[in-house]
């Protein structure tokens, strides 16, 4: 596929940029649901998170709230 070593990594360098942009992409699209008044506000995903362990809920109310 790639002729050089150097065309190898610069094919691997366009992926590795275009994967950067789509996660760039869904993030700013998953920040809207998941904001204070989106459909996966925190405390409506923590009901479903309470079966974890104590310090991994303490931990994510810390991150997520």
């Amino acid at each position: 596929m790639f002729a050089t070593p150097q065309a190898a990594l610069l094919g691997v360098e366009r992926m590795i940029a275009v994967a950067v942009l789509l996660q760039t992409l869904e993030l700013w699209q998953v920040r809207r649901v998941a904001a204070d008044d989106g459909v996966w506000r925190w405390p409506l995903v923590r009901r479903e998170l309470l079966g974890l362990p104590r310090a991994l809920v303490w931990l994510l109310d810390g991150l997520l709230a």
